[in-house]
């Protein structure tokens, strides 16, 4: 469970970074989408439900956290189908789009597996 924690932190310290860049953009140039607002919303969450399975400490209920689990594939897969995200890929080399799908595949994946295992009860957090 150490490595959940370390994870945990992890994406805190990711979180913050995003929403000090985001505001810093949007202040400096008026630059910003709505939906950068609910993505770092959604990552909030999921840091929460990391939290719930790696401090072993129940924090709103199981449904809630099939809720965000479906969330957060559905948000990834309309990202991914995106005529935006389309557009910017399309400017990039293929090793880019492999990198840059990487690195969504190295964020994304471990926070939807930590969702489904605390929405699974996986670790009994909900059996206390």
């Amino acid at each position: 469970m150490d490595i959940l924690k370390v994870l945990f932190w992890i994406l805190l310290v990711w979180t913050s970074i995003t929403l000090l860049v985001r505001v810093y953009w949007y202040k400096k140039e008026k630059y910003g989408y709505a939906s950068w607002f609910f993505e770092w919303l959604l990552t909030c969450v999921s840091c929460a439900g990391v939290y719930v399975v790696a401090y072993n400490t129940p924090l709103l209920n199981q449904l809630f956290w099939w809720v965000a689990f479906f969330a957060v594939l559905t948000t990834t897969l309309y990202r991914v189908r995106s005529k935006r995200f389309r557009e910017q890929m399309a400017q990039l080399k293929n090793s880019q789009i492999l990198f840059v799908k990487l690195l969504m595949g190295l964020f994304t994946l471990p926070i939807a597996g930590i969702l489904l295992l605390n929405a699974t009860n996986f670790t009994g957090v909900w059996n206390t």
